[in-house]
C-alpha cells in the first residue's frame, strides 16, 4: 500500500484505489468464451478505498459519480472504460481500465454513397463496421477510366 503524508494533520494517509469490473469481469471482458455484441447489457461496477471522489472517463459513463457504484449500459462498439478515483486531501488519484471486446461480423453500407454520373475520377465514402464493431469508412474510386466517348456530337442541318 502506497500512502501520501497528509502536511495539514501530520499523518500518512493511504492512496486511494478502485477496482472497475464490467459484468463482473476484469481487466477484459469477455473474458469467457461468449462473445459480446453490439447492443448487449454491460454491468460497471466500481469500488474504491481512501478515496472521496470518482468519475468516469468516457461517452455516457462519464457522467457517473460517487465513491461505489453501477453503471448500466449498452455495448456500442470495443472500448476502454475507466473509472478515476482522488482523495481530496492528498490529491492523490487512482485509475482503473476495462477493455470491452466486441464481435460483429464486418459490413459496409453503400446506401447514399454515389458517384457522379459523368466521366473522369472521383471518390465516394462508404460507412462500415469491422470486427471489433468500430466504425470506420472506406474510399472507392468511382471512375478511374478516361471517358470512352466524346460528349458532342455532328448534327445535320435541318431539311437535308
Amino acid at each position: 500500500t502506497r500512502y501520501s503524508w497528509n502536511r495539514l494533520r501530520c499523518n500518512l494517509i493511504p492512496d486511494p484505489t478502485v477496482t472497475l469490473t464490467i459484468n463482473g469481469e476484469h481487466p477484459i471482458t469477455p473474458t469467457s468464451g461468449t462473445p459480446l455484441k453490439k447492443g448487449d447489457n454491460l454491468t460497471l461496477k466500481w469500488e474504491s478505498m481512501n478515496a472521496d471522489s470518482c468519475e468516469g472517463i468516457g461517452g455516457a459513463f462519464g457522467l457517473i459519480s460517487g465513491k461505489n457504484g453501477t453503471f448500466d449500459a449498452k455495448a456500442e462498439f470495443s472500448q476502454d472504460y475507466k473509472v478515476k478515483c482522488t482523495n481530496n486531501i492528498t490529491k492523490q488519484f487512482a485509475v482503473d481500465t476495462v477493455t470491452v471486446n466486441l464481435t460483429c461480423t464486418p459490413s459496409c453500407d453503400t446506401t447514399g454513397s454515389t458517384c457522379s454520373k459523368f466521366c473522369g475520377g472521383g471518390n465516394k465514402t462508404i460507412s462500415c463496421i469491422g470486427f471489433n464493431c468500430n466504425p470506420y469508412s472506406n474510399q472507392e474510386s468511382c471512375n478511374t477510366q478516361a471517358c470512352t466517348q466524346s460528349s458532342w456530337r455532328e448534327i445535320a442541318p435541318p431539311g437535308n
